[in-house]
Order: structure tokens, then C-alpha cells, then sequence
């Protein structure tokens, strides 16, 4: 089966993980193969040369026209994305681990991507450049909007909304019907039981505002 050429592009972390899901992708996903990794730094340099590929500096080093697909915290992804995107043909890459389970009615935008063992039940929206690492759980009724990232373990009860690049750290669960807002932190081991207003750092069981 032909395979697309893929660029990292790695303002961050999880550089390991997208190989991972692009070795064993969901069935009826799109096959990449890696041509270039985008970043810097001893992990990358290690990443590209046991994958035998380049380690760039830009991606106006890449050929017009390759898929891309981001890593790393969420700003990091938005300015590349905007920055980069449209000039030169790139595409986002949609990347979906062969162990997810994806319910009916479940929208999954460009540039997202969901790591191994991600539960999504029914009636879910996820946005683009979505990240939803190792064991998160989405459940019915449940909208993320762009830039999201869920870390390894997250649960969203059903109804929870979600804002533009928020990041729920690991273990943190969200209760029934609940709002978070943009720009939200929700830390580690967290219980989020009322809704988030925007721009908001909660911690804790349960989840209360971090003091400055």
C-alpha cells in the first residue's frame, strides 16, 4: 500500500508517540511514512537517526506539498500551524493509533492526533490539532475545540466542552456537562466538578484555582 510522506514538525514532546501510531495506524486511516523531522535537540537527533531520516531546521526546508503533523504544548502547535501551513501546499495529517475505539458520529479534525488505547464514545466532537494521548477517555456528547490536548489517563464524562488550547494534565477527570473555557491549565489528578472560565489554572480534588 502506497504510504504519504510525512513531516514532524516537534515544538515539544511526543515525537516518539506520532512514530508509534504512524508504525501501527487505525484501519481505514490514511498509511504515512516519516521522510523529515522539524525541531532540535538530543531526542530529535536520536529520533531521526534510528528512523533514517533528516533532522531540519524549518519546514521551509521540506518539499512542497508533504502532509505535516505538529507536536508539543498547544501554543507551540497554534504558531506553527498559522505560521506555516497554506504557503507551500503542506497538509495536515490526521493520525489515528490502530488500539483507539471510536464510537458512532465522532468528527476528528485535521492535525489531531490519538495515541494508544483512546476510548471516544458517541456523539463527539474533536477539533483540529488535537492531541489525546495514551488512555484518555472521551465520552458521549463530549466537544473539544482546536488545539487540545488531553494527557495519558484524562476521562471526560459525558457533556464536558472544552475550549481553544486547553491542556488537561494526566489522571485529571471531568464531571457530566461541564465547561471548561480557552487557555485553561487543569492540573495532574484533578476533579473538575463546576465549569472553568477562560485563561484559568485549577488544581486539586476538587479542582479549585491555583492562588498566584
Amino acid at each position: 500500500m502506497h504510504a504519504t510522506p510525512l513531516v514532524i514538525v516537534a515544538g515539544g514532546g511526543a515525537a516518539s508517540e506520532i512514530v508509534g501510531i504512524v508504525h501501527d495506524p487505525a484501519d481505514d486511516t490514511e498509511r504515512y511514512e516519516i521522510s523529515a523531522i522539524v525541531g532540535d535537540g538530543p531526542l530529535l537527533s536520536d529520533i531521526a537517526d534510528r528512523l533514517g531520516v533528516a533532522l531540519l531546521e524549518s519546514l521551509d526546508q521540506t518539499e512542497d506539498g508533504v502532509h505535516v503533523i505538529f507536536s508539543g504544548g498547544n501554543h507551540a502547535r497554534h504558531a506553527a500551524v498559522v505560521a506555516a501551513l497554506g504557503e507551500r501546499g503542506q497538509q495536515q495529517a490526521t493520525l489515528v493509533h490502530a488500539d483507539t475505539t471510536i464510537g458512532p458520529w465522532v468528527t476528528i479534525g485535521a492535525g489531531s492526533t490519538l495515541s494508544p488505547g483512546v476510548r471516544v464514545t458517541g456523539n463527539v466532537h474533536i477539533g483540529q490539532n488535537c492531541q489525546l494521548h495514551t488512555g484518555a477517555i472521551v465520552s458521549h456528547d463530549d466537544h473539544l475545540d482546536d488545539w487540545v490536548t488531553l494527557s495519558p489517563g484524562v476521562t471526560l464524562c459525558g457533556g464536558v466542552t472544552i475550549g481553544a488550547r486547553t491542556t488537561v494534565f494526566a489522571g485529571a477527570t471531568v464531571m457530566p456537562g461541564i465547561t471548561i473555557g480557552a487557555d485553561v491549565v487543569v492540573g495532574a489528578g484533578a476533579l473538575v466538578h463546576r465549569d472553568v472560565p477562560d485563561g484559568v489554572t485549577v488544581v486539586g480534588v476538587p479542582a479549585k484555582p491555583l492562588a498566584t
